[in-house]
């Protein structure tokens, strides 16, 4: 039988916690100074009102790079509104994304806690883009 680490179990709840706690960032506001250059993970999501969706959970080794970069200013997130027929053109999707979408995000150094944060909070949170057949 695998034992399962009930400490990891811990941090990863904590984690989820502190995202979640965190305030949301607008891509509508977005600008380069307001993403720190660190590694760690990400969480968009869609705001109505008070409310928020999970669409997109992820990790990289530079934040900024990634969301102010590939998901604000390239293809990105938009790609996953696309594959997911949330928007069917690039033009659309950028306007949901602006309109729409927030962004919060937690400092993680270590990759391997990087790839369990991700995994954890995708697990529990469900996003509507992001989660790919295997290949």
């Amino acid at each position: 039988m695998i034992r399962v680490r009930p400490k990891n179990k811990q941090k990863l709840e904590k984690a989820l916690k502190n995202l979640l706690n965190k305030p949301p960032l607008r891509f509508s506001l977005m600008t380069s100074s307001a993403i720190p250059e660190v590694a760690g993970v990400y969480l968009i999501t869609r705001k109505k009102g008070s409310a928020e969706t999970p669409y997109y959970i992820g990790r990289s080794k530079n934040i900024k790079d990634r969301l102010y970069g590939e998901h604000l200013k390239r293809t990105g997130f938009k790609k996953y509104l696309i594959d997911q027929n949330i928007c069917s053109t690039l033009k659309e999707a950028k306007n949901f994304t602006m309109k729409y979408c927030a962004v919060r995000w937690l400092k993680e150094d270590n990759y391997r806690v990087r790839g369990m944060m991700e995994g954890y909070f995708t697990a529990l949170l469900s996003p509507k883009c992001g989660i790919y057949e295997e290949h």
